[in-house]
């Protein structure tokens, strides 16, 4: 918590209570910790003492000046975290949690992607489940007056789309390490729009995203396109 220990202290201990009555249903073992601070630090902190599977966090998808001025505990701790992060967004909704069945893959061939498909794989387990690979090709901007055609600017699009269908095909291993139906799109147009789109329309419970290495250039591209995913998308990640 970034307040005062004394800070909504009733709905804190409410919602302890509650949490622990669902885990004794569910016969899961559970722990609660309370500290005063950064929160994304703390979490990052207690992750790499606990060395969990997975930190799962939810968000309100902060935009504009609120983001600004509280920034993103979860886009921080996804950038930062040696361990997968799951990231809900809010929804006012009361429906039942049910288990995730057909993951949307963010591919773009880099060693971050190449994990997550990974990671697709290992959690669609059964035979019903679906996974979908994603990759978008960058669109050409309407503004580009239509004589540059001739200069190749169509074919050089196409080829990219060939490119990228024949990688995405590579990227299923010939034997497969999961029973799930495994479906490729290539998709063209802004990353971050046409992904969020696209899981939206085919009806993905889950988009799964890889975080490139945490050097400067890859803390610049994970703001680009995967923190951008994590505020926009419609779905966990």
């Amino acid at each position: 918590l970034n307040h005062g220990f004394d800070w909504q202290a009733r709905e804190r201990f409410a919602l302890t209570a509650k949490l622990r009555r669902r885990a004794d249903l569910a016969n899961v073992e559970f722990m609660d910790r309370v500290q005063q601070g950064d929160p994304a630090a703390i979490i990052l902190s207690h992750a790499g003492s606990l060395d969990p599977d997975v930190i799962v966090l939810g968000t309100h998808q902060r935009s504009g000046i609120d983001r600004f001025a509280n920034g993103s505990v979860a886009e921080r701790v996804a950038a930062k975290s040696s361990v997968p992060v799951l990231v809900i967004p809010y929804r006012r909704r009361t429906t039942a949690v049910e288990p995730f069945s057909h993951l949307a893959v963010a591919v773009d061939f880099s060693a971050g992607s190449n994990r997550a498909i990974e990671q697709a794989f290992a959690l669609a387990s059964d035979p019903a489940d679906r996974i979908t690979l994603l990759h978008v090709v960058p669109g050409f901007s309407p503004g580009v007056p239509p004589h540059l055609y001739r200069y190749g600017i169509a074919e050089y699009q196409d080829q990219l789309l060939r490119d990228a269908r024949r990688h995405l095909q590579l990227a299923v291993p010939v034997k497969r390490p999961t029973p799930a139906a495994i479906h490729t799109r290539v998709l063209v147009g802004d990353t971050t729009t046409e992904i969020s789109r696209v899981v939206k329309n085919i009806g993905a419970d889950l988009l799964v995203v890889g975080v490139p290495k945490r050097g400067v250039a890859s803390r610049a591209m994970f703001g680009t396109t995967a923190a951008r995913l994590l505020r926009l998308s419609p779905v966990p990640v």
